[in-house]
C-alpha cells in the first residue's frame, strides 16, 4: 500500500489553522522557556554538552569523540545516528541552544499525527483535546528541564508509527522504524513488541519482519557495535542482573517468576509515585487498548532496573511512552466507547477527553509547573552570575583543552578536549569554575568539594588570567604566559609575606589540632585529654584574623571578595572544631556527633581551599 501522503497531510494541516495555531504556540513556549534556562546556566555538560559536542563533530565529518562524557567514540556509549540529522544544522549555527530549538519543535509536531489519529477514532473535537493534553503532558515538560536529549525524536516518530500501522501505509511504516531504532540503541527492544502489536493487528508478515528486525539491530548494536567501540569492551547500561545477563535470560526468568516482576515493579515509593502519573491522567484507558502491548518493555525497561534514575518523573524517560499512552488513551476510549449507545458517543467521548485535559493538566502542575515561569516577569531577567561567567568565558580561547564545571561546558564544548570537572579529570590548558560557592551548577561534579579540590591542585601549575565576580579562568603556565587577570591586585613585600606566613603555621596548627582531636576522641580517658587541647591552633587562628583584618583596607576588586569568606571560613572551622572539643570534654555525645557531622561536611566542601585559593591568588612571593 501506498506512503502517507505529504500533500494530505498538509491538506489536513490547512483545514485545522487551530491545530498549527496550538502546535506553533507550544514550539515557541518550549523554546523560549528552553532557552531562559540556557541563559541563566540552568543547563549541564551532562547531557546538553555531550550532545553538543557529539553534533559539533558530527558537522564537520569526524569521529564523535566526546571529551565531556570522557570516551573515544560517543557510539560506544550510546548509539544514536539519528544525531546526524541535526548536524547539517550546525553549518548554519554552531550552537548547543540549536539542539534545544529542535527540541522544542519535535515536542511539539509530534501533537499533529496525535491529532489525526485521534480524531478518526473520537471526532474532531476530542481530537483537539487530547492534542492539548499531548501539549502539556508533564514528561514532555520533565524533558524540557533536562535540556536536551536524543529520545526528544522518540514522540513524532513513534505517534507517526503508530498512524502508519493504523492505515496500513507499510511504505512510510518501514523507513520510520529504521528511524526509531537509530534514536537509541535500546529502542531494538520496543521494536520487537511493535512487531507483536502488528501481528495482533492482524498483518502478520509485516509483524515477522520488524520483529526479526529488533532482534538482529539488538544483536549487531549491543553485542557487537558498541562493545567495539566501547573502551571497555562491553555494554555499560544493562542494570537488570537480579534477572539475568541479557534480555533473553531476563524474560525467561521473568516469566518463570511472575511474582518477583510484580514485587519489583511496586517495591519502592518512588516507583508507584510515577507509575500513577503515568496511569492516572490516563483513566488507564491505555489498557483497553491493544497498544498496552506497547508499554510493556518500557514499563519493565524503567521500573525493573535497579538504577534509580529511572523510577522517577524528572528528565526525559517519559518521552517513549508519551505517544503511545496518548493514543493508546484514545483507542481504548474508542474501544470503550463501543458499549456505549450511538447517540451519545460522540459526546461521552468528547466529555472523557475532556477530563484526559484536565487531569494532564493538575498532574503537570502538581509536578513540574516549569512552563509557567514563562508567565513570570522575572523570569526572563539573566542572574548576575550568568553574565559574569559570560564574561569571564571570553578569555578562553579557542582550541586550547579546558576543564569547567558542570554549567558552563555547554558555552566551551566545541573543542578537542572540553571536560566536566571530576577527581579523575587530567590537567588541561585552561580551568574554568566559580571559586565562591552559590551551590549553582556543581551537583554533577560532585559537589563544590571537587572543584574545590580540583582547583587546589593546581594553583601552583596554572595561574589566573580572569576574574569575574566569583568565576575564575586559569591558564597552565606551561603556555606562552599572558597577563594574569587585572581583577586579582595581589599583595607584595610585607603584607603578602606575613599573610602566607600566618596561613602556614594556621594549617599546620589546625591538621594538628584535627589529628589529636581524633586521637583522644578513641582514647579511653577522652575527656581527661580532650580539656588541654586546642591552645596552639587558638593562637594560630587569632593570628590568622588579624593579619586578614589588617591588609583588608588595601585589598582591591577580587581579592576584596575574596578575603570575607577566606575569613569566615577560617572563623567557622576554629568555632566548629573549639565546640567539639568543648562537647567532648563534656561528655556530650549528642553534640559531639552534630559537629562532628559539621567538620565533615566542611572537610567535603574543601572549605579550607577558600582561604588557600586567597593566599595563592592574592598574595604574591617576594623574591629571594
Amino acid at each position: 500500500m501506498g506512503g502517507i501522503s505529504f500533500k494530505r497531510g498538509a491538506s489536513a494541516l490547512r483545514a485545522e489553522p487551530l491545530l498549527v495555531a496550538f502546535v506553533a504556540l507550544a514550539a515557541i513556549g518550549y523554546a523560549t522557556y528552553s532557552l531562559v534556562r540556557y541563559a541563566h546556566l540552568d543547563v549541564g555538560g551532562f547531557d546538553l554538552g555531550i550532545f553538543d559536542q557529539t553534533v559539533w563533530h558530527l558537522s564537520r565529518f569526524e569521529t564523535p569523540a566526546n571529551s565531556v562524557r570522557g570516551v573515544d567514540n560517543i557510539w560506544g556509549d550510546h548509539f544514536s545516528p539519528i544525531l546526524a540529522l541535526l548536524a547539517p544544522l550546525y553549518w548554519i549555527w554552531e550552537d548547543a541552544r540549536l539542539l534545544l530549538l529542535a527540541q522544542a519543535l519535535l515536542l511539539a509536531v509530534a501533537a499533529v499525527p496525535i491529532f489525526i489519529y485521534v480524531n478518526a477514532k473520537l471526532g474532531r473535537v476530542a481530537a483537539y483535546l487530547f492534542a492539548l493534553a499531548y501539549l502539556a503532558f508533564w514528561g514532555l515538560q520533565s524533558a524540557l528541564s533536562f535540556d536536551f536529549h536524543e529520545l526528544a525524536f522518540a514522540p513524532l516518530l513513534i505517534a507517526l508509527l503508530l498512524l502508519a500501522i493504523e492505515r496500513r501505509r507499510w511504505v512510510a511504516y518501514f523507513p520510520l522504524l529504521i528511524a526509531l531504532l537509530c534514536v537509541k540503541e535500546d529502542l531494538s527492544i520496543l521494536v520487537v513488541f511493535v512487531g507483536i502489536y502488528v501481528v495482533s493487528c492482524g498483518a502478520l508478515r509485516q509483524g515477522l519482519i520488524t520483529i526479526a528486525l529488533g532482534i538482529v539491530w539488538y544483536l549487531l548494536v549491543l553485542k557487537l557495535l558498541i562493545p567495539h567501540l566501547s573502551e571497555t569492551g562491553d555494554y555499560a547500561y544493562w542494570s537488570y542482573e537480579q534477572f539475568g545477563d541479557d534480555p533473553l535470560s531476563a524474560l525467561a526468568h521473568a516469566l518463570t517468576h511472575p511474582d518477583v516482576v510484580v514485587r519489583t515493579l511496586f517495591d519502592n515509593g518512588t516507583k508507584t509515585h510515577t507509575l500513577r502519573y503515568l496511569a492516572i491522567p490516563f483513566l488507564g484507558l491505555m489498557l483497553c487498548s491493544r497498544t498496552a502491548i506497547l508499554l510493556i518493555p518500557l514499563v519493565a525497561q524503567r521500573f525493573l532496573s535497579t538504577d534509580s534514575a529511572y523510577w522517577n518523573t524528572g528528565g526525559h524517560y517519559a518521552l517513549a511512552m508519551a505517544a503511545i499512552l496518548f493514543i493508546g488513551a484514545a483507542d481504548g476510549l474508542s474501544n470503550v466507547l463501543r458499549w456505549a449507545p450511538d447517540t451519545s458517543r460522540r459526546l461521552l467521548g468528547i466529555g472523557v477527553a475532556a477530563v484526559v485535559l484536565v487531569l494532564n493538566v493538575a498532574f503537570t502542575a502538581s509536578l513540574n509547573p516549569s512552563l509557567t515561569d514563562l508567565a513570570r516577569g522575572g523570569f526572563y531577567e539573566t542572574p548576575a552570575y550568568a553574565k559574569d561567567a559570560e564574561r569571564a568565558l571570553q578569555a578562553v580561547p579557542d582550541g586550547v583543552s579546558v576543564a569547567a564545571q558542570d554549567n558552563v561546558i555547554t558555552r566551551l564544548a566545541h573543542r578537542d578536549v572540553a571536560a566536566q570537572i571530576s577527581p579523575e579529570t587530567g590537567t588541561t590548558d585552561y580551568i574554568v569554575a566559580r571559586i565562591i560557592d552559590n551551590g549553582v551548577g556543581v551537583a554533577p561534579n560532585g559537589g563544590f568539594g571537587v572543584i574545590s579540590r580540583y582547583l587546589g591542585a593546581r594553583l601552583n601549575s596554572h595561574v589566573a588570567v580572569a576574574y569575574v565576580n566569583g568565576w575564575l579562568v586559569m591558564r597552565s603556565k606551561s603556555l606562552p604566559p599572558v597577563a594574569r587577570a587585572p581583577q586579582l591586585v595581589a599583595l607584595h613585600g610585607t603584607d603578602a609575606a606575613r599573610i602566607q606566613s600566618a596561613y602556614a603555621v594556621w594549617l599546620t596548627a589546625f591538621l594538628d589540632y584535627g589529628r589529636e582531636l581524633a586521637r583522644c576522641l578513641s582514647a579511653s580517658d577522652a575527656r581527661v585529654c580532650l580539656r588541654p587541647l586546642g591552645r596552639a591552633f587558638r593562637l594560630r587562628q587569632a593570628r590568622l584574623e588579624r593579619e586578614l583584618q589588617r591588609v583588608r583596607p588595601t585589598l582591591k576588586a577580587g581579592c576584596l571578595q575574596l578575603v570575607a569568606p577566606a575569613a569566615g571560613t577560617a572563623r567557622l572551622f576554629a568555632d566548629t572544631i573549639e565546640a567539639a572539643r568543648d562537647a567532648g570534654a563534656r561528655g556530650n555525645n549528642a553534640e559531639l556527633t552534630q559537629l562532628s557531622a559539621g567538620l565533615e561536611a566542611l572537610q567535603a566542601r574543601d572549605a579550607t581551599g577558600y582561604i588557600t585559593r586567597f593566599v595563592a591568588l592574592c598574595t604574591k612571593a617576594t623574591p629571594a
